[in-house]
Formats: C-alpha cells, structure tokens, sequence
C-alpha cells in the first residue's frame, strides 16, 4: 500500500461521515421546524376557536328564546367567521375543513348556556419523505359560559319626551309608537339579564326616565323631600309638588364644573315649580308643576317585577334635556348617595369595586333643546326663575297676555355657565322668526353639558352605551355627542325593530362570559 492509496481511503471515509452527519442534521432541523410548526399551529388554533366561542357567546342574546333556523345558521356563520379570521386556512401549511367545525349550545341564560366549540386541522410534515407519517393531527376545543351576572347595577336612562308618542315614520298619534318599541326592548333586555336563581345575587337595574326634568323617588317610591333646602317644597305646598328638582348652583350662579353627583346630606336642591305672573296684578302669581315629567324614576332592583312595573309606567311628555337624565342616572349609581340621606337603601349603590359593573344606558329619540317656541318654552332642571324677572307679554293678534319662561325672563336661567346660552333669540323681536328653543346656541350648550355630565360619570367608574333612535335624532351633532358620551359602545336605531336589536346585543355584552373549558 503507498502513502498515496492510503490517504486515498481516508478521503473517501471522511466524505461518508461528512454525509451521514449531513443528514442526520438536516433531518433533526426539519424535526425541529415541524415540531414549532406544530406547536405554533396548535396555539394559534387554540386561540382562534376561544375568540369564536366568547363572540359567539356574547352574540348569542340576540337569538331571543325562539331563534328561527336562519337565525342560528347566520349565529354559526358569525362564529365561524371569527374562527377563519383568527386562523386562516394554510397557516404554516396547515389545513382544516371549516364545515366540519362543531358547534353546540346548551342550558338557557337563567341557569347558564354552555356554548362549545372544536375543530380538527392537519400539518403535513417537512419530513414527511423520511417517514411513514405524512402529517400531524391537531384538535382544539372549549367550552364557554354565558349567564345573568350576579355583579352588576345597571341604570337605563331612557328619553320619555313627547315625540315618543310618535311612529318609525314621524306619524302621530302612532300605535305602536316610538315608546311602544322603548318598552319592548327595555323588557327583553330585562328578561335576557334577569336571573333571580343566582345565589347571593348583587346584580339589580334602575330605571331613569326623562324629559326637560326627571322626577326621582327614593327606594320606596317616595318624594325625596329630604333632599330639598331645609326641607322645604316652597312655593309649593307639600302636597301640590309632584317631586322634580332643581340643580344647584354655585357662587356666581354657575353650575358645578366638573359636574358633580352632589353630596344628597347637603340639601342641595330646590323643588321645581313653574311661576306664572299674573297679568293684571303683578304682585300675584300661579304656580304650577308643568314641565316635571310626571313618569318617576324606579331604584336599582332585584325584582323583575318592579323593573317591569316602572317601564310600563312610561308615558310621552315634554322636551329633550339629556343631561338631566345622565345627572340622575349617575347619582342613581354613586355609593356617596347609598343611606338615608340619599335613596333610602342602607346597600345599594354598591361601593366601587373591580368586581362590580355600574353601567348607564343613555337612549334618545331627539337632540338636546326640544322645548317648543317662545310661548311655550319649559322649564328644565338646571333653571329656576327668579320671581322679580318674572314678566308677562301681550298679544295684540289674540288678546290675551302670554307669560315667558323662566329662561326668556331671567337672565340667570337662560344662561348656564360656564356652559353657555339658553334661547338666544329669546327676547329679540327682531328675530322674531329665530325665537325657537330648538336654535343652535341651545343646542350646543345643552351638548356640553351632557358631554362634561357623560366624562364625570366615566370618571368615577361607569360605563356607557348610548343609543340614538329613529328620524328625530339623525342630527350629526346629536349623533356626534351621544357617541362621545359613550364609554363602551354608540348605536343609532332607524327603526323599532332596530331598537330591539340594540338592547339585545347591549344585553349580551352585560352577560357574564367566561371560558370554563
């Protein structure tokens, strides 16, 4: 043997371990690829499928109790959706079969629905050529539940003016009015929420109707007399005051910015009234109660049956002043109110806390203002005339006398700063034309005062869902407001059958949704 041959044969040995070493490498690279292909796939179809089911879940109050099968053929087809979207067919070279995806639902919202979900996928292996395995199996699955919560104070502040009177299409009277499908959706919200077999419930709804004013009764349906000024129902008698209230004002007759729910032990309030002169001798006056909305407000409860006692009682009057019904749905939530000196219930508002949803339902058929003409215009909650501005007009066309409102005749009425104007053109005859309470001016500062009373309620914990509903509110500064006021979601319902799909998607998102498999 040569020294030549020799190396010769070393060569060639080195060369068959270069290549066996080769692909052992190779074969436990493309292992390791398809072993976090796997992995990645296996998790991201994992994630996909818990995405479905909790939309799918939150959907799911939609369907009502007796969904029809193109109903649930379109809930699965949603569900489905979310599915593809999150894990599209081919990631990483994976494959599945969407129609093969199942999808089940047990149990009912009372007592808990189960909603499950799985699905199968293939991942074909890169190397698959070495072996006789082709692919890898995956599955996922779960299991969601969806029931009442047991940790919620809900308010529906709920617009109660006199264009609820009206139909879908501006038609009045109408039968079924704007009211009629407010009443309809507010029930089924109430029946998709309400559980009373939840052990040691918390979970309770309050009910906020409005119009210029509110007229809030404490937990046993009482007038709130202990909220008034030393107690006083003046210049009213006891038994002529219906319950509305007048905001307080601060020093300089400025309303509180930011606004606040008021400390209820203070006092702070004056009974509404309207204040008309008489014409012939000035030093008389009627009084009345007209402009408070005579539908009162209903405290938080567990009892269906009250809920349902207090929307029923809803009746169409008056103009449109949101804040109004914002201000009290907050107060209607703000723990500084639980006790004897506010509501009257010695544990509800609950104290704040990460385990509690205080949530308001703000609902509005018209933009903020709608208080008529000159003649006619409303007292609201936020103005109070002042007896020695009171004055009266004479009418030479009908030969009668016509008294202002307290706006027009005082000053500090038709203003409420640092908010703005009320009734620009008032007492400009010159304007005479321009003298509606639906102007710009009014409408603008009535926004911002809804606006600021919508960001302190954020503030202190609670969230919002704001709806707009038919042809009286298609304003887009209306629908620009109630979507900044929100802090959860903004809808605008065309029609009542529109309403009864906004309340029931706003029921599904308040259920309580949890992944328990």
């Amino acid at each position: 043997m040569t020294p030549t041959s020799s190396v010769r044969r070393q060569r060639g040995s080195v060369t068959l371990m270069f290549l066996f070493s080769m692909t052992s490498i190779m074969l436990s690279l493309l292992a390791a690829i398809d072993i976090m292909r796997y992995n990645l796939v296996q998790s991201r179809l994992q994630s996909a499928l818990d995405a479905a089911v909790l939309a799918a879940g939150r959907n799911l109050g939609n369907l009502g109790d007796s969904p029809s099968q193109s109903s649930q053929q379109a809930w699965r087809q949603d569900a489905i959706g979310y599915l593809s979207a999150n894990m599209p067919n081919g990631y990483l070279g994976s494959n599945y079969d969407i129609d093969k995806v199942e999808i089940t639902v047990s149990g009912d919202a009372r007592t808990g629905q189960q909603i499950g979900m799985r699905a199968t996928a293939e991942l074909p292996l890169l190397v698959a050529g070495f072996l006789t395995t082709k692919t890898l199996p995956l599955a996922a699955g779960n299991t969601a539940m969806r029931r009442s919560r047991s940790d919620l104070e809900l308010v529906m502040v709920l617009d109660n003016t006199g264009s609820m009177d009206w139909g879908d299409n501006n038609d009045w009277p109408s039968k079924p009015s704007r009211l009629d499908a407010l009443k309809s959706a507010a029930n089924t919200l109430v029946d998709t929420l309400f559980s009373e077999n939840i052990p040691n419930s918390s979970f309770s709804i309050g009910l906020v109707p409005f119009a210029t004013t509110v007229n809030p009764r404490d937990m046993n349906g009482n007038k709130m007399t202990r909220l008034l000024k030393n107690g006083s129902t003046s210049p009213l008698t006891s038994s002529s005051w219906d319950g509305c209230l007048v905001d307080p004002r601060e020093a300089g007759g400025y309303l509180p910015t930011p606004p606040k729910a008021q400390n209820p032990a203070s006092r702070p309030f004056a009974a509404y009234a309207r204040m008309t002169r008489n014409p012939y001798n000035s030093s008389l006056y009627t009084l009345s109660t007209n402009g408070c909305i005579q539908t009162p407000t209903t405290f938080l409860t567990s009892n269906k049956a009250t809920i349902k006692k207090g929307i029923s009682a809803m009746t169409p009057d008056g103009g449109t002043v949101i804040p109004a019904g914002t201000m009290w749905g907050w107060r209607m939530l703000s723990p500084d109110w639980r006790g004897a000196n506010g509501w009257g219930s010695p544990t509800l508002p609950q104290d704040r806390s990460s385990f509690l949803t205080k949530a308001m339902i703000i609902m509005t058929d018209g933009e903020n203002g709608g208080m008529h003409t000159r003649a006619n215009a409303r007292y609201t909650q936020f103005g109070m005339p002042d007896p020695s501005k009171l004055t009266s007009t004479w009418n030479g066309y009908t030969g009668t006398y016509s008294q202002l409102s307290a706006f027009e005749a005082d000053e500090g009425s038709a203003s409420l700063p640092p908010y703005g104007l009320l009734y620009k053109y008032a007492n400009d005859n010159a304007n005479s034309a321009q003298q509606n309470a639906n102007d710009a001016t009014s409408l603008a500062t009535l926004n911002r005062l809804l606006l600021a009373t919508c960001s302190a309620a954020k503030a202190d914990g609670i969230k919002i869902w704001t709806i707009t509903f038919s042809s009286g509110a298609n304003n887009p500064v209306t629908q620009s407001a109630m979507r900044s006021c929100a802090s959860e979601a903004y809808y605008h319902a065309p029609s009542s059958a529109d309403l009864q799909t906004i309340f029931k998607s706003i029921a599904g998102q308040l259920s309580e949704l949890r992944l328990v498999k």
